[in-house]
Formats: structure tokens, C-alpha cells, sequence
């Protein structure tokens, strides 16, 4: 019986391991189309108005214009400059800050101008000029009012400060050519500055952090896992923190060199990875797809939303992650085609939908003049397939029914070997067989001579604790002993002997002990959290394998544990 219900795999495609991810309609709307079409703009919702400002038009042309969107109708104004790829950011008075751009068509050189944008005057005035000509110059506004501005396009670049009325100064070298780098504030009157540079006309990852009440530092995620550039990455898009509590915190999109995508994490001036529930996924059950833009955050429902499109069949594509979950859950919604969709920094309005004006598809010589608003309610969402960042379960309504007849044909099979099901909750911690989410290739290291004396053990034993404690990797339920090798730029045999030389543990011995530790963690801190919840949020793929590893480490269930604790 077993061997009948295997045979529908052999007409699934041949793919990675999958995990979880929610898929889910994309309710997309067309607003009117712009007046003019334009791309390299900046784009706000101010006042319930949508306003695109500057960028270039037909031609990759520079345009000193603008326009709102009000009552279903653009309004036409013209800027004092052009300002194509240059610096727009909303300041806590209301007005828009614009300044710099490129001077040429085509994308070339930088200009000095600044002017305010008055939303509620709909009125530009120019009124001073950068101290260094600067395009893709991104910025952040300090406690005290000033503004923080760094990034260059192939120029010399440094930081400096507008002083919130007229006066621009340089204030500081930086050690890396950036543009649109990410300017983010990590404390009260304190920014730091990364992202890819600019070297030889190419662009190159880095690894060091520029700080403006402090000396440059280097990040050794950075080496890894390298931030997505941008269009106007405004780091109060991705603020996930309280300012009030003095909390800096954001959320941003990073891609390793194995195009692999994750989500970087930056409290104050510290970086880690995010644990997700699944890996990002980079393929639809149609396309590849491609994510483009900044982490938008909708701080309300504690979601962030990036936005993608397929290289070929030209749908929209939304990751949503809800962060404040740990491991946070994926949602990826997908739209029908939509042909003149461009790639464009989207904004949010006040109901938490996302709208996207103008952009371009592949050539700057022919931006769009269409605009979509994204609906997220995050209604009739469906579960599906996704693959290990890499591919997504083609036919995944077909393929999960015949997946559910595998699983439970496998169970049938289990039980009558066994005489016996697989236990209810009361009694999962009796179980003497389960499946592991261990597999037994990561108990096992590869034959090799070589050997780590002592003292290297120890250094690479602390590598491996901090990496763990920073990124909470055993949150991750398909961890594998081949991810921490990669993490730590290691080999198996040197990180297996890590493990059992100096923790006298396996990889799984290791991984499910920080999971259970985890686990105790959250029933000491989170007493409303079920027991199976608990085990989900821990790391653990099934509740078998947590009850019988608590029980190991700790001498009781997780029942008598929580029960214990209430006493």
C-alpha cells in the first residue's frame, strides 16, 4: 500500500526541500496614471495626497516637475530644480527635503541645489545648496532637527549635516563610496551609514559600518549576507523600534552570494538575521522572482512588506513578514500579470496598503506613467509550498494533496508496524520513536585527517556560541550542520570536532539542547503560550521530537515544566 502511494512522486519536478510559507492573492487596483511619466523620483503620502516629486522622464531626461493625487485627479507643480535620483526626505515639520540629483540626461553627474516642499501649500522654495554635489544621497533626521546626509554616485563622498534652516556642512570622512546607502539613527543624535560601495565603476560588498559619534567598525554578517540596495532607502520606512523606550531598530532585505535572501535586522549598531519560519523564497509556482525596493513597515500590525516582480510573466510579487513573531512567518502575495508595472519604491498609505507610481521595467529611456495601489488585508490566504529560497512547488494545490497521501500513507504504514499511533499530547513524551528533524547525514562528519589543536577548538567553539546567541539560528526547524559550516566559513570536520571536542556534544545534541533552553524561556516569560506553540516557536519541527528532547534535558515534560512553574 505504502509502495502505491509513493508512485504519484516520481510526476512531481525534482526540487529542493521545501518548507512553509503562506501564498495569497495580491488585490491590485490601477489609480490614474500619472501626468508624466517618470522614474528615479521621490514619492510620498502625505495628507491622504499621494506626491511624486522630480526623477527623469522619456528620454532619461531630468524633469523639474511634480504632482498630487487628489479627489481621483493629478495636480500639476512645478520644482524650483530638477532632482533625479537626488535626496527626498519627509521632516517631522511636514515639509519635504530636496536636494542634489543628477545634472546631466542619462544619469549623469551631481548637482548642489536644496529646496522645500510645502504639502499643505503645494509650493516648492528653493532655498540653499549641499555642501558637496551628491545623486542617490540618502539621509535621516536627528532628535534635534538636523539632518544627517551621506552617498555619492562614482564621486567622493563623506557626511554632513543640514542644520534644519539653510546650512549645509561637511562633517565627516566616511571609509567606503556608497549610493543610496542606508542611513539609519541607532541613538539620540547618532546615525550610522553602510551598504554596498562603489569601486571601479562596479558595485562590491562591504563590510565596515561608518559611525557618526564613533569610529568605523566592521560587521561580519556583512561579509555574508549583503543589504539590497535601493531606491530612497528612508530608514523610517523599516523602523521597527519605540522611539520613546530609545529603542533604534529596523528591518532590511540582504542576499548572500548563493542568491539566497534573508532579512537583516540592525538594533542600534548591532546586526543579525531575523529567524524566519521559512526561507525567503526567490521562485512562484511561475517565475523568478526578483525584490526590489526597501522593507516597508506597517508598525500597527507589526508586518513589513517588500515588493517584487517576475522576470518573465510580469506579476507583483509582496513578501510579507510578520516580525514580532519568532520564527516570524512568511506570506508571499502575487497578483495577476500586470504589463506596465514598474520597479519603484513604494509608499504606504494610511490604511497599510502599499502604492507603486511610475518606475521602469528594463530601460530608463521609457519610465511608466502607471500607478497601483496594493491592497494587504491579508484576506484568503492559502497554504503552499516554498522551496528553500530557491524554488517554489510547481502545482502546489495538486502537489500537497498527493504530499497529504504520502504522509499519510507513511503514518498507516508506521502504525502497523508499530501496533500502535502516534501518541496525543498527554503522552508524546513516551514515545520511544518519532521522525527527527535532524537528519542523520548532520550526525555524521567527513573523513579527514586534518586537525584543530586545542586553542583553535576553543577559538572556533566561541565563533560558533556567539553566532548562535546573536542569530538564534536553532530557531530554524531545517538547520543543518552544512549552514553553521557556511556560516563560519569553516569546514565539517573542523566544526564537527569543535562539537565534540570541546562541547563533548553532536550537532543535534547541541542544537536541540539551546532549542529546549529556548523553550524554558518562553513558558518562564510567556505563560499564555500553549505547549504545542512553544515547541513551534522553539525550533522544533514536530511535537514528538520536543517532548522527548525536553524530557532528556530536563527530567520532566513540558507539561509538569509549565505546571511547575505556576506552583
Amino acid at each position: 500500500m505504502l509502495l502505491f502511494l509513493l508512485l504519484p512522486l516520481s510526476l512531481l519536478p525534482l526540487q529542493a526541500q521545501t518548507d512553509s510559507c503562506q501564498l495569497a492573492p495580491l488585490q491590485v487596483e490601477r489609480l490614474p496614471d500619472m501626468l508624466t511619466a517618470r522614474a528615479g523620483h521621490g514619492a510620498f503620502y502625505i495628507n491622504n495626497e499621494l506626491v511624486v516629486i522630480g526623477g527623469h522622464t522619456d528620454g532619461f531626461v531630468p524633469t523639474a516637475t511634480a504632482e498630487y493625487l487628489k479627489d481621483g485627479q493629478w495636480h500639476p507643480m512645478e520644482t524650483i530644480y530638477p532632482h533625479d535620483d537626488g535626496l527626498a526626505l519627509q521632516l517631522s515639520s511636514g515639509r519635504v527635503l530636496l536636494a542634489g540629483g543628477h545634472s546631466e540626461a542619462l544619469g549623469i553627474g551631481q548637482t548642489f541645489p536644496a529646496e522645500f516642499y510645502y504639502p499643505g501649500e503645494h509650493r516648492f522654495e528653493g532655498f540653499s545648496c549641499l555642501d558637496r554635489k551628491r545623486s542617490l544621497a540618502s539621509a535621516a533626521e536627528l532628535d534635534n532637527g538636523r539632518v544627517l546626509i551621506a552617498g555619492n554616485w562614482y564621486a567622493d563622498d563623506d557626511m554632513e549635516l543640514f542644520d534644519g534652516q539653510a546650512t549645509f556642512t561637511t562633517v565627516k570622512k566616511v571609509s567606503a563610496n556608497r549610493g543610496y546607502p542606508y542611513v539609519l539613527r541607532c541613538g539620540k543624535n547618532d546615525v550610522i551609514v553602510f551598504g554596498n560601495a562603489l569601486h571601479n565603476h562596479q558595485v562590491v560588498g562591504c563590510d565596515t559600518v561608518d559611525h557618526l559619534q564613533g569610529e568605523p567598525y566592521n560587521v561580519p554578517l556583512l561579509q555574508t549576507w549583503q543589504p539590497m540596495g535601493t531606491d530612497h532607502p528612508m530608514g523610517s520606512n523599516s523602523f521597527i523600534g519605540d522611539e520613546a523606550a530609545g529603542l533604534y531598530s529596523y528591518l532590511l532585505l540582504a542576499r548572500n552570494d548563493n542568491g539566497q535572501m534573508a532579512f537583516l535586522r540592525v538594533d542600534s549598531t548591532d546586526f543579525s538575521l531575523l529567524p524566519t519560519a521559512s526561507q525567503l523564497p526567490t521562485e512562484s509556482p511561475w517565475d523568478k522572482i526578483r525584490f526590489e525596493g526597501p522593507v516597508v513597515v506597517d508598525r500597527q500590525r507589526q508586518r513589513g512588506y517588500v515588493v517584487g516582480g517576475g522576470y518573465t510573466d510580469h506579476r507583483c510579487y509582496v513578501l510579507a513578514v510578520d516580525y514580532a513573531r519568532q520564527p516570524a512567518p512568511l506570506t508571499l502575495f502575487y497578483s495577476e500579470p500586470l504589463t506596465e508595472l514598474g520597479n519603484a519604491s513604494p509608499v504606504m498609505d494610511d490604511d497599510g496598503n502599499l502604492i507603486i507610481s511610475g518606475g521602469v521595467d528594463d530601460s530608463n529611456f521609457s519610465p511608466f506613467r502607471s500607478v497601483y495601489k496594493l491592497h494587504l488585508d491579508g484576506s484568503n490566504v492559502t497554504v503552499a509550498a516554498a522551496a528553500d529560497g530557491h524554488r517554489f512547488q510547481w502545482g502546489w494545490l495538486w502537489g500537497l494533496g498527493v504530499l497529504g497521501a504520502v504522509a499519510l500513507g507513511v503514518w498507516a504504514a508506521r502504525r502497523m508496524r508499530n501496533k500502535e499511533s502516534v501518541p496525543d499530547d498527554d503522552d508524546l513524551d513516551n514515545t520511544e520513536e518519532a521522525d527527527d528533524e535532524l537528519t542523520a547525514d548532520d550526525l555524521h562528519h567527513d573523513a579527514a585527517t586534518d586537525q584543530l589543536t586545542p586553542a583553535e577548538n576553543g577559538l572556533l567553539r566561541e565563533r560558533l556560541e556567539r553566532l548562535m546567541a546573536q542569530e538564534r539560528l536553532y530557531l530554524n526547524p531545517q538547520l543543518k550542520l552544512s549552514d553553521l559550516v557556511r556560516r563560519l566559513s569553516s569546514n565539517r570536520n573542523y566544526v564537527y570536532q569543535a562539537l565534540n571536542v570541546e562541547m563533548g556534544m553532536s550537532f543535534a545534541e547541541y542544537v536541540n539542547k539551546l532549542r529546549v533552553d529556548h523553550a524554558k524561556r518562553l513558558m518562564e516569560e510567556q505563560h499564555e503560550l500553549s505547549v504545542g506553540d512553544v515547541a513551534t516557536l522553539s525550533g522544533f519541527a514536530s511535537n514528538v521530537s520536543f517532548y522527548r528532547n525536553f524530557k532528556y534535558y530536563c527530567g520532566c515534560s513540558p507539561k509538569e515544566y509549565k505546571k511547575n512553574l505556576s506552583v
